[in-house]
């Protein structure tokens, strides 16, 4: 999975909005009120968050699909 910047310190990753800073040559993930090494955040998380995209593509693939059709009202006008 891709990090995605959003701004300044602030990165989309899978479903989760992550604040990243680097620090001695390391980058570093906001953890509640506190900071982890990157590569120990993506160990525990990368499952889960793989997990949950593929659930949501699943739900996706499933729901209903419908078509819709655009309608000009200029095009009856004066008929």
């Amino acid at each position: 999975m891709k990090f995605v910047k959003i701004k300044e310190g602030l990165f989309k990753w899978g479903n989760k909005t992550l604040n990243l800073k680097t620090m001695q040559g390391g980058i570093l993930v906001r953890v509640g009120g506190g900071w982890t090494d990157i590569d120990e955040y993506y160990d525990k998380h990368e499952e889960n968050e793989l997990n949950a995209i593929e659930n949501a593509e699943r739900k996706l693939e499933s729901s209903p699909t419908y078509e819709f059709s655009v309608v000009n009202d200029n095009d009856n006008k004066g008929n």
